[in-house]
């Protein structure tokens, strides 16, 4: 375990009690940051894929023929199957920039730079536990062997496991406190569902990358939407080397608002609700659960 797993932070990371060897806290104080790198941090199951596909594609002006997304855009803050941290380390540092990369951490476990801009991508809790659950028992069997991943029984096993999405809270106050930072943007999955031409074009503003040719624009928004995506789930679905991470169809599942906290049992989603109100700052708790417009929006 990392030194700051043995100082009790395990409230910060996203896998349950049974299985916390698959976190690499350590790396993200490794990576050589530059200045115009992009952090793309959220929760698991909370538009992260989503998010890296619009910064990937609003960099290269559209591109179809990565193999898949954590290729182009890596995933650190867990070990994988296939790859040493030296060599994700590497492999990250060979990039060329824009440099992005995403993590399911945020600080005070991420550390924060100035010279590199941080997209928080965030989800009303309810959406989560039924998303989470599909996603982690899909995992492929290699995957699962790597990093201990349980198969869950159902969502009372899963809500156990994680602490009552505690990681979730934990993710979102330690955000929280840089809400009004210049280089720190909020999303939200219910503003990116309504909008993604204004998400793209305030994403691209933020990312200081600036895309005004309209067919280019047209094609990077479609490369973007929830049906190009779910066409081309494999790139979204395996590993960085196109090995399987999880089974087909788990990961680019519905890209609907609203329809898996339907799922939720009364009891689980009158707890995730108390949670909310008992964790969340007054003055997100709004925009935590509908999105909107952010209460620490830059002018």
């Amino acid at each position: 375990m990392t030194a700051i797993m043995s100082h009790s932070v395990r409230k910060y990371a996203y896998v349950g009690k049974s299985h916390q060897d698959m976190l690499d806290f350590d790396i993200l104080e490794m990576i050589d940051w530059r200045a115009g790198d992009i952090v793309i941090s959220g929760p698991p199951k909370c538009g992260t894929n989503w998010a890296q596909q619009m910064v990937h594609q609003l960099r290269t002006g559209g591109d179809t023929e990565f193999i898949s997304i954590r290729a182009v855009i890596p995933v650190v803050g867990h070990v994988k199957v296939n790859i040493t941290r030296e060599q994700e380390l590497a492999q990250f540092a060979s990039l060329p920039a824009p440099r992005a990369l995403k993590t399911h951490f945020g600080p005070p476990v991420l550390p924060l730079r100035p010279e590199v801009r941080y997209v928080v991508v965030l989800r009303d809790i309810l959406d989560i536990p039924v998303s989470l659950m599909a996603f982690s028992n899909a995992f492929s069997d290699a995957s699962r062997r790597r990093t201990g991943m349980p198969t869950y029984e159902d969502l009372h096993h899963l809500m156990d496991d994680f602490d009552d999405l505690g990681f979730y809270f934990a993710f979102l106050n330690g955000w929280l406190e840089h809400a009004s930072a210049a280089n720190v943007l909020f999303l939200h999955y219910r503003n990116m569902k309504a909008d993604l031409p204004g998400t793209l074009r305030r994403l691209g503003r933020f990312c200081g990358i600036e895309v005004e040719n309209a067919t280019t624009l047209r094609k990077v928004e479609e490369y973007c939407s929830f049906p190009w995506m779910k066409e081309h789930q494999l790139k979204f679905e395996v590993n960085w080397d196109g090995t399987p991470m999880v089974t087909t169809g788990n990961l680019i599942r519905r890209g609907e608002v609203g329809r898996n906290r339907q799922e939720l049992p009364d009891d689980i989603r009158l707890r995730l609700e108390q949670l909310r109100q008992e964790r969340v700052p007054a003055r997100y708790r709004s925009w935590v659960a509908e999105g909107g417009e952010f209460p620490d929006e830059q002018a």
